[in-house]
């Protein structure tokens, strides 16, 4: 009776982990690690074809909110702003140029939308799509977005822009010749590295700064310069 019951029990393993065609099915194994990419395919939802894929350089959330930058073309050199819902609802073409738009940021609590529109020159947009603000950033100039401000260089002062969109100098750089060597933006302030000629000309020289975004601005030594910006 005991054999038999080993019997019956080793012929129902084997019917439950056969096919209809006498093969052992295959164990199932766990779905592959998704790429970047992929992931925010399924985080925009199914069926928007245009935005899936590698298609999509780079995007930015706030709530319930999804702004992207995507490849119009095979090459990527045409790109456009989009914005949707993260379920795939709501989906609004922002730019419509042939050319570079990118990185795009919300800015001030969702309520507007920053992106480089050309590598020498920054738009802010509403979420209706309405230009709003153009800052060209040339010639030893430049602008930066950092979490939700939008800091201006230029002629030697800082700007940081408002919510209003009005430029607020907050420092300037006191030396008459100098070249600006390194800026990083962390959420303490603004870290920044300015070299000159030496004493009679000769050789060169450096001093390292921080401005906190209230326009504070203070001089710091290389090595702390160098622990806050590398660490």
């Amino acid at each position: 009776m005991r054999n038999l019951v080993i019997l019956v029990s080793i012929i129902s393993i084997c019917a439950w982990g056969c096919s209809g065609d006498g093969k052992f099915k295959k164990t199932q194994t766990a779905a592959p690690i998704q790429t970047q990419q992929q992931e925010i395919a399924k985080e925009i939802g199914r069926g928007l074809e245009l935005l899936k894929g590698d298609r999509i350089v780079a995007r930015d959330v706030f709530a319930d909110n999804l702004v992207c930058s995507v490849k119009m073309d095979k090459s990527g050199v045409q790109r456009d702003i989009f914005i949707l819902k993260k379920d795939g609802s709501g989906l609004k073409q922002l730019t419509r140029s042939r050319g570079y738009n990118a990185s795009p940021k919300w800015l001030w609590d969702g309520k507007y939308i920053g992106f480089y529109s050309s590598p020498t020159e920054l738009s802010i947009l509403s979420k209706e799509g309405q230009n709003l603000k153009k800052i060209t950033f040339a010639n030893r100039s430049y602008c930066e977005i950092f979490l939700d401000k939008v800091v201006f260089f230029q002629a030697g002062k800082f700007y940081l822009m408002d919510e209003k969109l009005k430029p607020r100098q907050i420092a300037q750089i006191s030396r008459k010749q100098y070249d600006l060597k390194g800026v990083f933006f962390r959420t303490e302030g603004i870290y920044f590295k300015i070299s000159f000629k030496g004493r009679l000309g000769f050789g060169e020289a450096a001093e390292c700064f921080i401005i906190d975004y209230r326009g504070n601005m203070k001089q710091i030594d290389n090595n702390k310069f160098q622990s806050k910006v590398f660490s």
